[in-house]
C-alpha cells in the first residue's frame, strides 16, 4: 500500500485519494480500523520529517474517526437485505425479454442518423 512507502508522492497521493473517496469508503468498521492504523503509522513517521503529510494524515485521522459512528459491522455488510432477495428471486424470467429503450435514448438514435441533405458532401 502507498501508505507505506517512504515516497513522498506516493503518500500524498494515497491521502489525496483517500479524503475524495472517504463519503463511499471505508463504509465497515473493521476496514476503517486497518486504515486508521495505518494512517496513525504515517503520522508518527512523518511528525517531524514532513509537516505537511502529518497534517494531511492528521486531518484525514480526524475525518475517518467522525465517520466511524455511521459504519457498519462486517457481517451486517454482508447481508442482503430482505426486500433486495425478493425483488431478485421473483423478477428472475424478467431479464429474458429487451427493455425498450428510453425517450432521450430513441431521440439519440433518430439525431445520429443523417437526413438526405446531410448524407451529400459539399463540392
Amino acid at each position: 500500500m502507498c501508505l507505506e512507502s517512504k515516497d513522498y508522492v506516493q503518500i500524498r497521493n494515497a491521502l489525496t485519494v483517500l479524503f475524495k473517496i472517504l463519503p463511499f469508503f471505508p463504509v465497515i468498521a473493521n476496514l476503517a480500523g486497518v486504515i486508521e492504523k495505518r494512517i496513525d503509522k504515517v503520522c508518527s513517521e512523518e511528525k517531524e520529517q514532513r509537516k505537511d503529510l502529518y497534517v494531511m494524515a492528521t486531518s484525514y485521522m480526524g475525518q475517518l474517526k467522525s465517520r466511524k459512528p455511521t459504519m457498519m459491522k462486517e457481517h451486517e455488510f454482508h447481508q442482503a437485505k430482505k426486500g433486495a432477495a425478493n425483488a431478485t428471486n421473483s423478477g428472475s424470467n424478467s431479464h429474458a425479454s429487451t427493455p425498450e429503450p428510453s425517450a432521450a435514448g430513441k431521440k439519440r438514435a433518430a439525431s445520429s442518423t443523417p437526413t438526405k441533405d446531410e448524407g451529400r458532401s459539399k463540392r
